[in-house]
């Protein structure tokens, strides 16, 4: 769902994916299970394919809301487990543990752990405010380099909804080049949400925009994304995940 927002969502309650923020676990109600798939095209001719499958367990009588989200691609793996909890009112604070394995077909295997922590708070019920601190260990895999996100998000009512991330790497950015996502998400047919946004990296000189669709059930729901870079005729990459929820 956020790579059809620009890849913003980190104040927001998306289910399936907790890693962008571990704090929005507790605002999550029930049991989700998700299952995605993303196909990547980089320059020159470079592809990536990535499997994920998440749970979270976020019922009203949990103690501690939890997170548990796999991913996979043709030499790397990726484990996190996250937990969030109320501290005050609607104001959530979360921390994920992360491994992640990389064993490429030429040179060594690698094997990181790394954690992240993040806060979530709803200033209303349209109004929320995310801050996350991701890979605070500053291991030396390119996949865990250091960062702070700050975001926003407003709904009106049940018209629309706005994201904004703003993103700092704080390793191997001498210069402090940020990136910058902005979502936006259509229900004026509420099981059929649209979905637009883009995505500016500073620190790559790259820009993105990205549309998506989804369609909502009584227990079920299904996403589709795209994402483009404007500066390349071929980076591309598209995503659809599933959530079953009850």
């Amino acid at each position: 769902m956020s790579s059809a927002m620009g890849g913003s969502g980190r104040s927001s309650i998306i289910p399936g994916e907790t890693t962008l923020n571990p704090a929005a676990i507790a605002h999550i109600r029930g049991y989700h299970v998700t299952a995605s798939y993303q196909d990547y095209t980089f320059e020159p001719t470079g592809k990536a394919a990535i499997l994920r499958a998440s749970f979270v367990d976020s019922n009203e009588d949990n103690m501690v809301p939890a997170a548990f989200t796999y991913g996979k691609n043709a030499e790397d793996q990726e484990f996190h487990l996250g937990v969030s909890k109320f501290i005050f009112r609607s104001l959530a604070l979360g921390i994920e543990i992360e491994r992640y394995i990389s064993d490429p077909k030429v040179g060594y295997r690698h094997i990181e752990n790394d954690i992240s922590i993040g806060a979530l708070y709803a200033i209303t019920t349209d109004w929320g405010v995310g801050l996350v601190g991701r890979n605070l260990l500053r291991t030396n895999l390119a996949a865990l380099d250091q960062s702070v996100a700050i975001a926003s998000s407003y709904a009106f009512g049940k018209i629309a909804r706005v994201q904004f991330d703003y993103l700092l790497p704080m390793q191997n950015n001498d210069q402090k080049k940020s990136i910058i996502m902005m979502g936006v998400e259509s229900h004026f047919v509420h099981e059929f949400p649209l979905r637009t946004g883009f995505r500016r990296d500073n620190l790559r000189n790259t820009t993105f925009w990205t549309a998506g669709a989804g369609w909502v059930g009584p227990k079920i729901a299904l996403n589709y994304g795209f994402e483009k870079n404007v500066n390349s005729s071929r980076e591309a990459g598209h995503s659809i995940d599933v959530r079953v929820y009850f």
